[in-house]
């Protein structure tokens, strides 16, 4: 039996004891007193004796309950003589509902080679020897003595630990005042053989100040009654209490918020807090960082279809959630997101009021230029795509402006305006058969317009920063988007080419070829491509355009808006008709140069940069218009000095959203490419996607992609490699 350190128990324990005495005399014929005694740690104590050859029957109380400790007897066969007897005690402890030790004494009358057995461990003590082991209740000590001459004494004593009277009590190591009924208390305990805590959090039902006195200390504690169990009925040791930290005196906080890190998409946005002043209708602009390309801010402008308030989830704050009439185009990174609420259309052009002149009744046709220039048109539904900004007013009545006189009657209130070469734009009245002649006055011809025109009014992001006007309440103004649809106004060539157009389309759209014509002549659109395409669902009128310059058109623009609206106005109403900017593909090419005798390398190679460049540019260009390997070589042999040319790398690369990416995919790719570059490269135009990158057929409604076009561009000098043949 191994002896190991006493730990002190953590409810204390009752310590029930069985001594065997031999008979003064005759020890060996005599039967030996039995005593059978118990006490606990509130000092009650029991005991009963009797001889061995008179052991009662049934159940003798030591300790009465609460708490108690009983002996049974079970019914035995008491072998008789001085050659043995067997005595069996059943020592019972009410207190933890069912602790039970049963001891069996085998030994004769004198009981100095006895047998113990303890809940069916065996020991056979030798008179002089302690046998001391501490088990998972309760220590056990088994001693024999015998004096020389004197009597054998046989001692068994088993020491039970209390389990704790009440799971939920626990007495901490002071008085804590501040501890009160209804707070909560943290208890943390460590299991240091397992490695593992424990945390039970409770609320404090009771609160007493209690004087204890226990493990060899005394004082006054605060005892608390807990509505969780923060024991076991297996925790009997006072290291369950060393190994445990009780946090008290809490103080109501309130909890932190947890920032939401899902993206920004799809319909809804959810605000972090209330907002009103959101009615439907309301213009919004979005920006923040797309979340599928990483450092890339960009934005669009939503429209606000209604507004819920509410809280989803447990612990939320009620928080406005907005409703969007249609999906964000794109997926921004949460933390990186800004809404803008106070959101106004803004036009290009500063405004200008002239006094143009004094009206003449008796003068026929009379005009009068405009003192600053270019006029400013503005998109418009109409068949042009713009309008004028020039409102033109003779004795402060608005005159209307028309797009020739000679359909004009003698007494319509109309003009024209006719712009030269140099932007100037001058007004143009009647003479009294075709339009009414102006009324004799003094300074009554007056004009009120707007000057700015071009692609210099694309401002970049943010580059807006000062209002013409202040109005009560405005701090300051800017502008999150680029704005776009800029357009110069026609060169000779693109006049020359867009002429037919407004013949071809006569102001009506019926054909799938007529919305290509009639959206090209449109002001501010220099490239467009119609197809009758379908999404698996639905047959429609897919519409790709572009802008005068390289710049991409934002869905959101004036521009789009009114081509829409022009479309619907003079299409076909039962056709739905799909509009969208079209796409940039970059081409990359190799070439190898011989030049003729007497020409240096330096200034023909930038020749046929040159030439490649403006052949292949945006201008150049037409959707869908395929790279063909015998045009490039047609150019660069056109360029004076070159005497022959081979074409050695030829590929396109789709121009990507994050321009970083464009430019890396782009370097270097010169120096890879095949060296049989392919006789021609499709340029598509609008197609629908019925399948993924992996081959998977995709399920309708499909996407649909944009006609695109091909273009070389100075931006990436990569994109041309030339080298000199010297043989």
């Amino acid at each position: 039996m191994a002896v190991g350190a006493r730990e002190w128990p953590l409810n204390g324990s009752i310590t029930a004891r069985v001594d065997v005495v031999a008979a003064a005399t005759s020890p060996a014929t005599t039967p030996p007193t039995i005593t059978l005694s118990a006490s606990d740690a509130k000092g009650r104590r029991g005991t009963t004796s009797f001889p061995a050859s008179e052991i009662p029957q049934g159940f003798v109380v030591l300790i009465p309950d609460p708490d108690g400790v009983g002996v049974t007897f079970p019914t035995m066969q008491i072998i008789a003589g001085p050659e043995a007897a067997v005595t069996s005690f059943d020592i019972s402890f009410p207190f933890s509902g069912s602790i039970n030790t049963t001891i069996r004494v085998s030994s004769g009358y004198n009981p100095d080679a006895p047998t113990v057995t303890i809940d069916g461990t065996t020991y056979n003590p030798v008179p002089g020897q302690l046998l001391q082991t501490s088990g998972p209740s309760g220590d056990q000590v088994i001693s024999l003595t015998q004096p020389a001459g004197g009597q054998a004494h046989l001692r068994v004593t088993v020491d039970a630990w209390a389990p704790p009277a009440n799971l939920s009590v626990i007495d901490l190591d002071a008085p804590y005042d501040q501890v009160v009924p209804g707070s909560w208390a943290v208890i943390e305990t460590t299991d240091t053989e397992n490695n593992t805590v424990t945390v039970v959090p409770a609320q404090v039902t009771a609160v007493a100040t209690i004087a204890r006195a226990d493990y060899g200390l005394s004082g006054k504690v605060t005892r608390l009654s807990l509505d969780t169990p923060w024991l076991t009925s297996s925790d009997l040791l006072l290291s369950v209490a060393r190994d445990t930290v009780v946090f008290v005196q809490s103080d109501a906080v309130t909890p932190a918020r947890v920032a939401d890190t899902c993206d920004v998409q799809g319909h809804a946005i959810e605000l972090d807090g209330l907002f009103g002043g959101l009615p439907t209708g309301r213009w919004l602009i979005i920006t923040g960082e797309r979340s599928d390309l990483p450092g890339v801010t960009t934005g669009e402008v939503v429209m606000v279809a209604g507004t819920t308030q509410g809280a989803a989830l447990a612990g939320d704050t009620v928080h406005t959630t907005v409703q969007l009439a249609t999906a964000l185009a794109y997926s921004y990174k949460r933390s990186t997101v800004t809404i803008y609420g106070n959101v106004v259309a803004a036009t290009q052009g500063a405004t200008q009021q002239d006094v143009l002149g004094s009206g003449s009744a008796s003068q026929a046709g009379q005009s009068f230029p405009l003192s600053r220039s270019p006029l400013t048109y503005l998109p418009a539904p109409t068949a042009a795509g713009a309008a004028s900004t020039l409102v033109t007013s003779v004795n402060g009545v608005a005159w209307q402006e028309v797009d020739n006189l000679a359909s004009a009657g003698p007494a319509d209130h109309v003009y024209m305006t006719r712009t030269d070469a140099a932007g100037k734009t001058t007004v143009l009245f009647g003479d009294g058969a075709h339009g009414a002649r102006l009324p004799t006055g003094t300074a009554n011809v007056t004009a009120a317009y707007r000057v700015g025109l071009g692609v210099a009014g694309d401002a970049q992001p943010d580059q807006i920063s000062q209002p013409q006007t202040r109005p009560q309440g405005v701090q300051g103004v800017t502008n999150p988007l680029p704005a776009s649809g800029g357009a110069d106004p026609d060169t000779v060539e693109t006049a020359r080419a867009n002429a037919p157009l407004a013949v071809t389309a006569l102001d009506r759209v019926v054909s799938v070829q007529d919305y290509q014509d009639f959206a090209r002549g449109l002001a501010g659109i220099g490239k467009a491509s119609s197809v009758l395409l379908s999404d698996g669902l639905t047959q429609f009128v897919h519409l790709t355009i572009g802008g005068t310059t390289g710049q991409p058109i934002e869905t959101s623009s004036a521009l789009v808006a009114s081509l829409v609206a022009s479309l619907a106005a003079n299409g076909d109403p039962h056709l739905p008709v799909r509009v969208a900017p079209g796409q940039i593909t970059l081409v990359v090419l190799a070439a190898s140069v011989h030049i003729e005798p007497g020409y240096q390398w330096t200034g023909v190679s930038a020749a046929v940069r040159t030439a490649l460049l403006s052949t292949y540019s945006y201008d150049g260009r037409s959707l869908g218009q395929a790279v063909v390997l015998s045009d490039i070589i047609t150019t660069i042999q056109a360029v004076p000095g070159v005497d022959y040319a081979i074409v050695t790398g030829l590929t396109t690369v789709a121009e990507q959203a994050d321009p970083a990416s464009t430019v890396n995919e782009l370097a270097g790719l010169a120096d890879t490419l095949s060296a049989q570059p392919p006789p021609s490269i499709a340029v598509p135009l609008a197609t629908p996607v019925r399948v993924d990158a992996s081959g998977k057929q995709l399920k309708p409604p499909w996407v649909i992609n944009p006609a695109q076009v091909a273009i070389l561009t100075p931006d990436v000098p990569d994109s041309v490699v030339l080298t000199q043949i010297t043989l």
